[in-house]
Parts: C-alpha cells; structure tokens; sequence
C-alpha cells in the first residue's frame, strides 16, 4: 500500500521504541530532584573554584556568575482591583495557588579544576558559606572523575593523591565533610561518580596516560570496533580493513571506557556505590554511564553477553552487526548488519539492568537517597 512503511523501518521503530522505554523505566526508578532545579558550572566571586568540565567534547558546561539572593528571589505578584469583587476573587486565587519558591540552583563541582577547593575542611567550607550568600542550595561534587581514581578513603578505588600539583592530607575525608557541612547549613550534597571510565590518554601533570586501567586492569577495556575517526587524501584509504582493539588504540575522546559486559567492572562499580551511599548523601549521580559511542563496545565479554542474549552465536563477528568504510570526505561510514537492530536493544538494556540493580544497591543502605543518571543515548557516528 503506497506511504506504508517497509517492514525494516517498522521493525527499527519497535527495537528503538522497546529500548526508549527501558531507558525511561531506569530514569523513573528514582525520585526527582525537585520541582525546578538549575544546575550551573559556576565561578563563584572571590571562591576558590571555577567548574569547568574535565571533557568538553563530551559535555557542554556554562560558565556564569550567579547573582545574590536578592535578585533572584521572584517578586510577589501585585494583584489591583476595582472592586471588593475583583478584590475577593484575587485573594481566593491566592488562596488555592501554590507560593512562588526560588528554582533550586546546583553546584558542579569537577575534580579537575577544583580538586584544591575541596581538598581541605577550611576551602570545603569556605565554598559551601559562599553557595549560601548565593542562594545556591545543592552541591553536586564529583568524587569518582574519569579517570576512576577516587576522593575520599575508599576500601575498594585507589584514591587520587595529587592533581595539578595539589596534594591534600591523607587524613581528609571530603566527602564525609561534605555531608556534615552541607547538612548543617540546610544543604544538598549530590555525590557524581563517573562508572564506565577508567582512565584519561593525558594526566595533566605528566602529559601522560593515568588511571586505575592502568594499573593492571587493561582488560576492563572496553574494545572498539572501526577506523581512525578521520585522514586526509582519503581517496587511497577507501580499502582500510576496520578492526577491533582495545579503546586506547582509537580513542575517540580523553577518557578510556569500560566494558559495561564485564562481569568485574560490574561488580567493581557497584561496590564504590555502595561506599558512597554509606555516607548517606542527599543524592547519587552517575556519570559515563554510557557507551563512548557506536564503535563501543565489541570485547569478549560484550560478544559472549550479546550472543547469549539473542540465543545463538554471531556467524560473522561484529560484521553481522555493522561494517566499516571511510568515505571520500575522509569520514567513516558504517553500514547496519541483519543483526543492528538486536544489537541496539541489546547496549540500551545493558545500561538500564546496571542502573536497576545500582539503584537497588544504594536503596538497600538508605531509600531516601536519589539515584540519577548521566547518560548518553545518540552519537555522531556517520552512517
């Protein structure tokens, strides 16, 4: 029947409605933060901090600097009447009308710029009196950046012991005091933990790669499938054989991500959670909970789980699922296999049992505590 859609794109539309769903199930499983909330990457006048994001590429921060409290308390309105009527009604209206409340305002507060800033109980505070001149009423600090060394004592994550020439005393517990100081003060504290990263290609001290992968962990890689993103006189290059290496060998940002199929990162990243939610924050945060993008992830561990999930193994592997070829602009091009449909259901459910079984994880120690997510569900990959 002529405008009837054929039966791929039907089929395409019911995998990605299916996976939509399960990202929306994860999403709901946690309570919402407030009724407005605004969180800003702030430079706070006078405070030791500036929240610049560690990974531009991948998440577009503002900078600004927020006004006092006075002028971003909303003004009351003024009703004027003609009439005792007019009068009556306005105050009825009144009545039955929620009060204007002031948006809830957030801090982001990376390790990379701001590692000093926390790094002890007199710059803690010193941030946390400053939010409160400026009306803002939540921290959101970053305790497992990308790199997946942690801030505070962790029984389970090597902790970060110097960043950009900072080294803060090992008796310190920022997250501990954070909680505390937040708290007193009639704070928010949200803890952000970045889950499938695990390394960065440059420490900026060093200029070189850093981070708990390294440290005799490269097998919790996650294995990307593709071309170099981009060459030149790509004309001679249009017979390049793709391949599957390890995620450092064609990095496609500055963090190096983990396999989400691996049992061990799995069960690794559910234990620092676990650590964080004894802290009783107010919130948990996961960031990089994610893929890096559609080259990622085509390790063992992801073929074992996929073929396992579809009852039957790939004949062609990863071709059944896509195959590479650098255009002419110089761009790669992928082309879907009979199995990419599967294969997107399969990455969307992967992400939604991980942040299922994380929520579960933290409401078993306190089911006040908000669990939300970072994650990202598009990429820019050329098809």
């Amino acid at each position: 029947m002529t405008g009837e859609p054929p039966a791929k794109e039907v089929r395409r539309h019911r995998i990605f409605s299916a996976a939509r769903a399960l990202l929306l199930i994860a999403c709901a499983v946690a309570p919402a933060m407030g009724k407005s909330v605004t969180t800003a990457s702030t430079s706070l006048a006078d405070a030791p901090l500036s929240a610049t994001a560690f990974m531009p590429e991948e998440t577009a921060k503002t900078t600004a600097t927020l006004p006092g409290a006075k002028d971003i308390t909303p003004s009351a309105s003024k009703a004027s009447s003609a009439s005792d009527a007019t009068t009556a009604t306005a105050t009825a209206d009144a009545a039955t009308t929620p009060p204007a409340t002031h948006p809830r305002l957030s801090l982001w507060a990376d390790v990379d710029n701001n590692f000093a800033a926390f790094g002890s109980a007199t710059s803690l505070t010193l941030m946390l009196d400053r939010m409160k001149e400026r009306n803002i009423d939540t921290l959101i600090i970053e305790v497992k950046p990308v790199h997946g060394y942690v801030t505070y004592a962790s029984k389970t994550a090597p902790r970060l012991t110097s960043w950009r020439g900072f080294t803060p005393s090992p008796d310190f517990d920022p997250v501990a005091t954070a909680v505390k100081e937040t708290h007193a003060r009639g704070q928010k504290v949200y803890l952000l933990a970045n889950v499938f990263t695990g390394g960065v290609l440059r420490n900026p001290d060093t200029g070189t790669t850093f981070g708990m992968v390294f440290d005799g962990k490269l097998n919790w890689e996650a294995w990307s499938y593709g071309l170099a993103a981009r060459v030149e006189n790509s004309s001679s290059k249009t017979t390049e054989t793709a391949n599957i290496v390890p995620s450092q060998e064609r990095p496609t940002s500055l963090a190096i991500y983990l396999s989400p199929h691996n049992p061990a990162v799995r069960d690794y990243q559910l234990a620092v959670i676990r650590e964080l939610a004894a802290y009783k924050p107010d919130g948990i945060i996961l960031d990089s909970l994610r893929f890096a993008d559609i080259q990622s992830d085509f390790s063992p561990a992801a073929r074992e789980a996929f073929e396992k999930s579809i009852g039957q193994k790939v004949v062609n592997w990863p071709d059944d699922i896509l195959t590479w070829k650098r255009g002419g602009d110089g761009i790669p091009h992928y082309t879907e296999g009979h199995l990419f449909d599967d294969w997107l259901f399969f990455r969307a459910k992967t992400i939604r049992d991980f942040f299922a079984e994380a929520t579960r994880t933290v409401r078993e120690i306190d089911p006040d505590i908000v669990v939300e997510d970072n994650t990202g569900i598009s990429y820019g990959a050329a098809r």
